[in-house]
């Protein structure tokens, strides 16, 4: 029997055996006796089995058979949940069954050499946005350097190592070129508006087999376009963002989820367990439709060819204005003041949005995207300054609100507004995504006050409501 025993283990059985011949005299009962304990002592105990986020998936998404014929983006929209279209207009596109063609891009003036195609020894791909306010500190703990490389190659020789990657994978996205605008056409359809549509343009993506990027979401609406192979889907409603334990808004990864879809770690992410998730399976022709802030995980399952379509969603234009006005606490000289001046602003603001009994919970609920990451600040001197709090003691909440009353009022209205005046803002996914936009503003501009490195005491110890 191969075993491998701990210390408290080896003792208890090797006391058994002393204690068993002592009291017997009888050296061949007392290993008897002790032979019948450790077959029964688990010295080799089941090994946990490991979470997978499978158990995470509820439902398909729905798939709708629709007519080439008729519209589909307002009746999506207007839907606000994710569908698969089938036999829409796309599925009569040229290149639903040109594209996959051996030779058929290649042989494009416009395709023949394709830049800054990633290509790295793991299938996950994601962007890292080195102009956050955490990335600027150059913490040793955060990582800036992807883990892919940019190359350009040939069409043809992206197609050749896609197919046999050779423990590589190769993932590129661009503008569709204006030199196969008639395989895709008509696709006025696939936008909300003109202005979308010239805006953003249609892009194309090209990924080796298993290619996966991280839990994710876009602000904006998006009609994902399916061309050739088999790609995948896991979809979680924007209020999974507490699950999902998103990183926050001034780390390089911000809108990204430190769950990991593949290799779940229950003690890193221990709220990913709870949430809900849907999937859609897409084939050639499939035209998958992602409302906003919908959290995707998307893996392609053979070598893919595929494409996007977004139409704004109207927060962003509507943040940007928040963002762009310049808030009383800000004017502040007397570095104290001002610390406790924002923290009032915050206070006051989160206190205009969510009733009494909530305000705490969502104090917590902004913490667990920091949870994660918490050794990051856990060893910073804000951590451990018993005085770092003391701002709000000599300048308390009250010497503010009347002077705060104006920027507290701007913030409500824009983050009521941001999407839409036709929206109710208490359906769930309004709610969710103004709780988001409202969090990424807050850590943003305590930030900017404090030192991106300070945000996480700021909010653990200063709060404490």
């Amino acid at each position: 029997m191969q075993s491998v025993f701990s210390n408290s283990g080896v003792v208890v059985l090797v006391a058994l055996f002393i204690g068993s011949y002592v009291y017997l005299k009888d050296p061949t009962h007392a290993a008897t006796i002790f032979h019948s304990a450790l077959l029964k002592f688990d010295t080799n105990p089941p090994k946990t089995k490991r979470f997978s986020s499978e158990s995470l998936i509820v439902q398909e998404v729905e798939r709708i058979e629709w007519a080439p014929h008729l519209t589909f983006n307002k009746e999506m929209t207007s839907m606000r949940e994710p569908t698969i279209l089938t036999n829409t207009v796309v599925s009569q596109w040229p290149a639903i069954k040109k594209w996959p063609e051996p030779g058929y891009l290649s042989e494009k003036q416009s395709m023949q050499m394709l830049k800054d195609v990633q290509v790295g020894p793991h299938h996950t791909f994601g962007f890292i946005d080195n102009n956050t306010a955490l990335a600027k500190t150059q913490h040793p703990g955060i990582t800036l350097i992807p883990n892919y490389r940019m190359v350009n190659m040939s069409m043809h020789d992206f197609w050749q190592l896609s197919r046999d990657p050779k423990d590589q994978y190769y993932y590129w996205y661009g503008k569709v070129p204006q030199e196969l605008k008639e395989d895709v056409s008509p696709n006025e359809g696939i936008w909300r508006t003109k202005i979308d549509q010239q805006e953003f343009g249609l892009f194309m993506w090209l990924t080796s087999r298993d290619v996966r990027p991280p839990i994710h979401y876009d602000m904006d609406h998006n009609f994902y376009v399916h061309v050739s192979g088999t790609k995948r889907f896991v979809l979680f409603p924007p209020w999974e963002w507490k699950n999902l334990h998103t990183f926050p808004r001034i780390h390089p990864k911000w809108h990204k989820a430190q769950s990991d879809f593949e290799f779940p770690d229950l003690e890193v992410t221990p709220r990913y367990s709870q949430a809900k998730a849907y999937e859609a399976v897409l084939n050639p022709g499939d035209i998958l439709y992602i409302p906003p802030y919908w959290w995707h995980h998307v893996q392609s399952v053979t070598p893919c060819i595929s494409m996007a379509s977004w139409s704004q969603s109207g927060v962003y234009q509507e943040m940007k204005k928040l963002y762009a006005r310049k808030i009383q606490f800000e004017k502040i000289s007397d570095p104290e003041e001002r610390k406790a001046g924002m923290r009032a602003y915050i206070e006051i603001l989160v206190s205009r949005l969510y009733p009494k009994e909530e305000v705490k919970k969502f104090h917590q609920d902004l913490l667990t995207r920091f949870y994660p990451i918490r050794s990051l600040f856990t060893s910073l001197p804000s951590w451990t300054d018993p005085k770092f709090c003391n701002f709000q003691e000599i300048y308390p909440t009250s010497h503010f609100e009347d002077r705060f009353e104006e920027d507290v009022s701007y913030a409500v209205e824009k983050l009521n507004q941001c999407q839409g005046l036709d929206v109710d803002q208490n359906w769930e996914d309004v709610k969710a995504i103004r709780e988001l936009e409202l969090i990424d503003f807050i850590e943003i501009i305590s930030s900017e006050i404090l030192g991106a490195e300070n945000v996480f005491a700021f909010f653990s110890k200063c709060f404490q409501v």
